[in-house]
């Protein structure tokens, strides 16, 4: 409107998941003594996905008609933000049948991880840490609470 005395604030801000950017955009009106609504907002970022590269909808539709949508995927190993733990063939067996794994801590500090078997994920694990063992070396357990392998052919 003509002769309004409306301010309009751009604001960049980093947080993380869980933030109401909407209350952030009224609280700051209460704190200034008037009111304010958020006009715009555009996610530059959610978890590793970053907006610089993705890919425009004509994009997309090209990449379905060439058969292409293959090349667009992303591997949930690398999109989860979770610690890696490499494991062996028999500790895969083990976490497809739920079983749990005893292993070295090293320097797994986070309450989940995902397993990785040549490189593929196979189960999202929760941890638990345990006594010392004999060799005074920490152990950890990990148990299989997501399982993404199906047993067949490791």
């Amino acid at each position: 409107e003509a002769g309004s005395n409306f301010a309009l604030l751009k604001l960049r801000i980093h947080c993380s998941a869980g933030t109401y950017i909407r209350s952030i955009a009224r609280d700051l009106g209460e704190k200034l003594g008037s009111l304010a609504c958020l006009y715009s907002l555009l996610r530059e970022q959610a978890g590793p996905l970053k907006l610089d590269s993705a890919i425009t909808l004509s994009e997309l539709l090209e990449k379905k008609e060439k058969g292409d949508l293959a090349q667009l995927l992303i591997r949930p190993e690398s999109a989860l933000q979770l610690a890696r733990v490499e494991i062996d063939e028999n500790d895969c067996r083990k976490l497809s049948f739920g079983q749990k794994l005893k292993i070295s801590a090293g320097s797994l500090s986070e309450s989940y991880c995902q397993a990785i078997y040549q490189d593929k994920l196979v189960a999202i694990c929760s941890k638990r840490n345990c006594t010392e063992e004999q060799d005074e070396s920490l152990q950890i357990e990990l148990k299989p609470e997501v399982l993404i392998w199906n047993g067949s052919a490791i």
